[in-house]
């Protein structure tokens, strides 16, 4: 996400440096150029994968999370959600979000739509000059910037929550090592038990105890007649 991050925000420099109102025409279209390599870059993070060759971003799906089509609209190809991750007696964590969630239901202004359209439209618009309309172009421009704001802040959001999942994490990890360590050591403590030891030494003290009593017994059955005799 720092990645994807990182992109959006130069996708928002250059969004600043279109709006310029002394470029000409061509600047404009190498702007959309460098857009068009970034939404190249972010087509790529989005899809790719952990360790265990699973989406990161696919939901419960094993395939590419994102697909691009021959006109080059880039769509959500995954479906539901990951599944959660037992860690232990504190329960479950989703370890990431769906494509879907974090890229694909972005509010912009009270409307509902998508990082990669945001940046499609706003490329497109710089490519042709909004038609030679130059308020086309101004309202083009003013809608991608709140669109890629939109985009980071969802991000920047979706960051903080798996931070948060990451802390709760640590937390498991260290009760879990604090388990470890008491374990070893009860163990460390019953291999130390001489068990035949205790037991003999438990016998002579019985033995100690009964010889005790027994003359304790014949102690009180003396009366004083008896003992001066």
């Amino acid at each position: 996400l720092e990645s994807i991050q990182n992109q959006l925000q130069r996708a928002k420099e250059l969004a600043l440096n279109a709006a310029n109102g002394t470029l000409h025409d061509d600047d404009r279209k190498g702007i959309a150029q460098e857009l068009k390599s970034i939404t190249d870059d972010l087509f790529a993070l989005v899809n790719q994968r952990d360790a265990r060759d699973t989406p990161l971003f696919g939901g419960s799906a094993s395939g590419d999370a994102f697909v691009r089509d021959a006109t080059g609209a880039i769509s959500y190809a995954g479906s539901g959600d990951a599944p959660p991750i037992p860690i232990g007696a504190s329960g479950n964590i989703n370890a990431t979000d769906s494509g879907e969630k974090l890229f694909m239901s972005i509010d912009v202004n009270g409307v509902t739509t998508d990082m990669f359209t945001i940046l499609g439209n706003l490329t497109s618009a710089l490519e042709t000059g909004a038609n030679g309309d130059p308020n086309a172009l101004k309202d083009a421009m003013n809608a991608g910037l709140d669109g890629i704001d939109a985009s980071l802040a969802q991000v920047t959001a979706s960051r903080s929550s798996f931070g948060a999942r990451g802390a709760r994490l640590d937390l498991e990890a260290e009760r879990l090592d604090t388990a470890k360590t008491d374990s070893e050591e009860q163990k460390t403590a019953l291999d130390g038990f001489d068990l035949q030891a205790s037991i003999a030494n438990l016998q002579q003290t019985m033995l100690v105890l009964q010889a005790s009593q027994a003359s304790f017994s014949q102690l009180s059955k003396l009366s004083l007649f008896d003992y001066l005799r």
